[in-house]
């Protein structure tokens, strides 16, 4: 496990200081304790600099190939891929398809990339534990609910 130097931060949300060893593990413990954490744990620099680190130019860059190869009408999605951004309030810009997160467009490129070397990716049946946005943007793309499977 990789520590970050140790400092002191004063998360408003709380109203009390508490000691980050290790940014990453304790925002995503108090956002598990805590619904004002969760409502905006991708926007703290300990998840941040973990998960949601792409920049608004890499995600351009991530759009324009997606769009350009656009395999299994992936672009047609846009709209619910979205939903992905709802969790966390992740830092969004502004692209031609609407608001993302960077990373959001990353994970798209991801799924186009998958369909691109496997095909369609309709008739797959993700079970078992799984986790993670990529997973959850696939699984928008099959029509499987992602929290019933």
């Amino acid at each position: 496990m990789i520590k970050s130097f140790i400092k002191f931060s004063v998360l408003p949300f709380l109203n009390y200081p508490i000691k980050l060893e290790d940014d990453f593990i304790e925002i995503n413990k108090l956002a598990a304790q805590y619904p004002s954490v969760f409502s905006i744990f991708k926007r703290q620099p300990g998840y941040r600099k973990v998960l949601e680190h792409v920049t608004r130019e890499q995600g351009d860059e991530y759009l324009k190939i997606t769009q350009y190869y656009n395999i299994n009408s992936i672009v047609s999605k846009f709209d619910k891929y979205k939903e992905n951004d709802v969790i966390g309030s992740p830092v969004t810009y502004r692209y031609r398809p609407g608001n993302f997160s960077p990373t959001t467009l990353r994970y798209i490129k991801v799924l186009n990339d998958l369909s691109l070397f496997f095909g369609s990716l309709d008739n797959l049946n993700i079970v078992g534990p799984h986790m993670g946005d990529s997973v959850k943007l696939l699984l928008i793309h099959i029509n499987q609910d992602p929290i019933q499977s």
